[in-house]
């Protein structure tokens, strides 16, 4: 998990402790892309196929 806050941290501007500055937060899509994919990291189920809308909508509101 340190790994990954590294690399986050290494991608967006943040502050010495790692801690995104409040404008990365508000309107950076790839910021919030990003948090989606470390939010989605927890579900042990695989993510449906990016062509599957269907299965992306069921796995979005399963979790």
């Amino acid at each position: 998990m340190a790994a990954l806050l590294k690399n986050i941290a290494g991608a967006f501007n943040t502050d010495n402790n790692g801690i995104p500055k409040p404008e990365v937060i508000t309107g950076n899509i790839f910021f919030a892309a990003a948090m989606c994919r470390v939010f989605y990291l927890r579900v042990s189920e695989a993510l449906p196929l990016a062509s599957d809308a269907t299965g992306m909508t069921q796995f979005h509101k399963k979790y």
